[in-house]
């Protein structure tokens, strides 16, 4: 039997966590915090919809990526 866990921040530490950061990370840049979503949002903007497409697939393979990973990790651990 494991103990449980409370924090907050041991939810981000485990391994079957969302990937959240970076999900979250194209949002965050879009409204001020620099990164990936500033270059999204600067191509939007610019209409350069091919590189914003390119980083849209960049960013959903590896949200996608991470998730399968974690899967695996989960599933040995468990």
């Amino acid at each position: 039997m494991r103990p449980s866990r409370s924090s907050a921040s041991a939810s981000r530490s485990r391994p079957d966590a969302p990937c959240w950061p970076i999900s979250a990370s194209p949002l965050l840049g879009i409204v001020g915090a620099g990164g990936i979503g500033h270059s999204l949002y600067e191509n939007i903007r610019s209409f350069h919809y091919s590189e914003t497409a390119a980083i849209f697939i960049i960013v959903v393979l590896t949200v996608m990526l991470i998730d399968i990973l974690s899967a695996r990790i989960r599933k040995v651990l468990v």
